[in-house]
């Protein structure tokens, strides 16, 4: 995995990291388990412990838009 930091950044980010997440948030979002109830983004948390890489993840999806935290 490529870890990338933009010349304007001390921080990183992966975008295969980044397609991937975004993969797997949106499978857990489209296949809601009933057991848990009623779906709700607001249930799911995704952590990076890079801020480019949150930056990116709010970019390229509009995780924020449907109520989806990512830090």
């Amino acid at each position: 995995m490529l870890q990338i930091q933009d010349e304007r950044s001390t921080s990183w980010y992966n975008l295969a990291e980044v397609n991937e997440v975004i993969e797997r948030v949106c499978e857990l979002y489209d296949s809601w388990p009933t057991e848990w109830g009623q779906r709700d983004a607001r249930s799911i948390l995704v952590t990076t412990a890079y801020s480019d890489q949150v930056k990116y993840l709010l970019f390229f999806h509009h995780f924020g838009d449907i109520g989806i935290t990512v830090m």
